[in-house]
């Protein structure tokens, strides 16, 4: 009698085979399609700063500026994602193309004023990263020194620069700032060590004593005798 042949395995279906093939490449668009979702769709952070009316600064015997500004920094839109800044730069270049000194200023910490505000200051945190929450601005004040250097009469360029955890584009805010021969002179005859002085954008008697003055803008800093 015949031996019965043994069976055979059915055939794989033809489509099982082409879905092996394809699944890498539709993993793989599905993640290409995700990673667009979230840069479009879900969009970083926006995140607004404004620069004060106020700046104080002062300089020391010793040859150390110093730089004291309370930005107002917002998430005005409620985001899945808070923003961090990461760190805060501060440059200040005279305006004059033959005059090359350039102050090299750091971020030392932040600050709290005390009572008189021009005299008093005390430690608040050290120069760590700043958590923007949405609609809760944070207005730290930064304290920055520039070792080895002294402001002089002229007008600058100032640049303050807050770079972003998010998208590593960094939120660039400019100002002009104007130091006359007087305000060189009152910075030397401070009443103690360590002494500053506001200046302000928005004061009257700040533009009319700078009025006609060459092309320096309206809004630039001078020094306000208000306090």
């Amino acid at each position: 009698m015949d031996k019965p042949l043994p069976e055979r395995p059915a055939p794989a279906h033809p489509w099982f085979g082409g879905l092996q093939t394809w699944t890498p490449i539709i993993t793989s668009l599905a993640a290409l399609g995700l990673s667009i979702y979230n840069l479009v769709v879900i969009k970083p952070p926006k995140v607004e700063v404004y620069v004060p009316h106020v700046l104080r600064m002062g300089q020391k015997s010793t040859g150390n500026a110093y730089f004291f500004v309370q930005p107002t920094i917002t998430a005005p839109a409620q985001t899945e994602d808070l923003e961090i800044i990461t760190k805060v730069e501060l440059t200040i270049v005279p305006t004059d193309p033959s005059d090359r000194s350039r102050a090299h200023f750091w971020w030392d910490e932040l600050i709290k004023f005390g009572d008189p505000i021009e005299a008093s200051y005390k430690h608040a945190t050290d120069p760590n990263p700043i958590l923007i929450p949405p609609d809760k601005p944070q207005q730290p004040i930064f304290s920055f020194v520039a070792e080895d250097w002294n402001f002089k009469a002229a007008d600058y360029q100032g640049t303050l620069t807050f770079h972003r955890r998010s998208d590593g584009k960094p939120i660039v805010k400019k100002f002009c700032l104007t130091l006359s021969k007087n305000d060189i002179e009152e910075f030397g005859q401070a009443k103690r060590e360590g002494w500053w002085y506001p200046y302000r954008n928005d004061d009257p008697s700040g533009w009319k004593k700078h009025e006609g003055k060459g092309d320096r803008p309206r809004d630039c800093y001078a020094r306000w005798d208000g306090y």
